[in-house]
């Protein structure tokens, strides 16, 4: 016999799938929450009210039902998924990826997860791990077009053009008319320095009309500035209606750029400024500064002078870091134009040991004895993975760059693994490094770079870090500035050589004749030669800059 209480749950539920069938879902939302409080322990309704909650957009309520749903039943996929969509929306990307791959875990091969997954490893730059997903995603259902175009797109971005151009040809014969496929062939022809045969393929597409932002976007990325704003300006009225926040900034970004680029700096740094309003989540700069603060107790100088190192002797590694836009990427176009050096380009592996020999909780953070429990073993075998890596990439070349910038981070795991290694620090004006920040595209990485107060904090925050470092690390690091290398290039890049126990070459000083493939934000500027009009550059912009100065403690 029913009992009462499931009689109402029945009644309930009616009333909210008549609501749901009449898209009534604010209504239809709130019945269902009331039912899964009635019946708290059925996975199924707080899968329901997740999902309509979803759909009105409170995102953190369908969260929580999704995880709820996930805590009542873990082997549930679609909770998994759905909670992995909701974190997404929320800007919650390395905690949605989690949720991902559990639902991959109870259903592989599926290919929604797949791409959803490696979608958000693009957007967190983990590009390895993104083309990864999508050739997954092509082994359990050969030539899916999404997944065609991703794949293209992450080899691309890998630099890995010949294969990358392969996706978007295969595309292109399966479905002769995909616009994606032929947008995709310009933007490989395109990175590889290859302008005039790229334009050939979108020139046609533009002078007919075709109304698509990410071909215009990259159509006037080979315009001279004032027919690439004509061409993009149109678009701006149309963001945050059928233009999503993503593509909304990189046109804004876009347009601030080439604003910026002939002078016209008020409507410039509007358009940064309403490209930055569209990072998900403001930079919590309390939790960084508490991490800091963990880390800089970690290493202190009497835990640092007793760590065990690793003995494996090599000198291989060099590593170039800073904050972003320092001058990192350039210093590595030089060495790497060097015979004996190869430039691996921003590595996560410093980031990925580090939590695992520090034994970081799920939030990244270690405490005060995390080099207690390590030992010359752990050490070693940590360092010969990462050696291994290398070897992976470089065979037999001298010396490997890894020109991950947030490796500042990571100083003192470098030291206990590589104590001969090359520590290469690029400095650069705190002002021009934090508005070149502020101005760059970074996707959905670097979100502390979208609020020009939090922006100097963080920096705050690096030379903290930076300064603790040279107080206790026991092996030399060369320090770089910016300004210096605009000025006297050929001294700066001898000392750079010196620094690596390099012979002097004269490619070096002509390194944007180096052909190899530049993945970062500054893939453009590295094919010029030194030029020196970044330099004091935010002076254009001093009437918006209080927030950052002061930030910066210069108020």
């Amino acid at each position: 016999m029913a009992t009462e209480g499931s009689s109402v749950v029945r009644k309930k539920k009616r009333q909210a799938m008549a609501l749901l069938d009449a898209n009534r879902l604010h209504e239809a939302g709130d019945l269902l929450l009331q039912i899964c409080h009635l019946e708290e322990g059925e996975p199924e309704h707080w899968m329901l009210a997740g999902v309509t909650m979803g759909r009105v957009g409170q995102m953190n309520q369908a969260a929580s039902c999704f995880q709820k749903a996930t805590m009542l039943r873990p082997d549930f996929p679609e909770a998994h998924y759905n909670l992995g969509k909701a974190l997404k929306g929320l800007g919650r990307l390395e905690v949605a990826a989690s949720s991902y791959e559990a639902a991959l875990r109870l259903r592989p091969g599926w290919t929604d997860a797949l791409l959803n997954l490696g979608n958000i490893f693009d957007l967190l730059g983990r590009l390895r791990e993104a083309a990864s997903c999508f050739q997954r995603m092509l082994e359990a259902s050969p030539g899916h077009p999404a997944a065609l175009k991703a794949l293209g797109s992450a080899l691309m971005s890998l630099g890995e053009f010949e294969e990358a151009m392969a996706c978007f040809e295969r595309l292109e014969l399966m479905e002769p008319d995909n616009l994606d496929a032929r947008i995709g062939k310009a933007k490989v022809l395109e990175r590889r320095g290859d302008i005039g045969q790229a334009s050939t393929i979108l020139r046609p597409l533009v002078e007919a009309g075709t109304r698509n932002l990410e071909l215009d976007l990259l159509y006037a990325s080979m315009s001279e500035p004032r027919a690439a704003i004509a061409l993009l300006e149109p678009w701006v009225a149309h963001v945050g209606k059928e233009i999503e926040q993503r593509p909304g900034a990189s046109l804004h970004f876009r347009l601030g750029a080439l604003h910026d680029g002939i002078g016209e700096y008020p409507k410039a740094f509007e358009h940064f400024r309403k490209a930055n309003s569209f990072k998900a989540n403001p930079f919590d700069l309390s939790a960084f500064s508490s991490f800091v603060d963990d880390i800089v107790s970690a290493f202190s100088v009497e835990s640092m002078s007793i760590a065990p190192r690793a003995t494996h002797g090599s000198e291989r590694p060099v590593f170039i870091l800073g904050m972003p836009r320092s001058g990192t990427t350039l210093v590595e176009q030089i060495l790497c134009s060097h015979p004996d050096v190869f430039g691996g380009g921003e590595l996560d592996d410093i980031r990925r040991i580090s939590l695992e020999m520090l034994g970081a909780d799920r939030g990244g953070r270690i405490s005060s004895d995390s080099l207690a429990a390590l030992d010359a073993d752990s050490c070693n075998r940590h360092a010969s993975g990462y050696l291994d890596r290398l070897d992976d990439l470089a065979g037999h070349s001298v010396h490997v760059t890894d020109k991950m910038p947030q490796n500042f981070i990571g100083v003192g795991v470098i030291a206990l693994l590589f104590p001969n290694a090359r520590i290469i620090h690029c400095r650069r004006d705190p002002i021009d490094t934090c508005l070149s920040c502020f101005f760059t595209d970074f996707g959905a990485s670097h979100d502390y770079t979208g609020n020009l107060e939090i922006l100097g904090g963080y920096y705050r925050q690096y030379r903290r870090l930076m300064d603790h470092w040279s107080d206790v690390l026991g092996i030399p690091m060369l320090e770089v500035d910016y300004e210096t290398l605009v000025e006297d290039q050929e001294s700066v890049t001898r000392s750079l050589l010196d620094y690596c126990g390099l012979e002097w070459d004269e490619r070096c000083l002509h390194f944007h004749d180096n052909k190899r493939v530049v993945s970062t934000a500054s893939y453009n500027q590295v094919r010029k030669p030194i030029y020196s009009q970044s330099v004091g550059r935010w002076r254009n912009y001093r009437p918006y800059l209080s927030p950052l100065i002061e930030s910066l403690g210069g108020g």
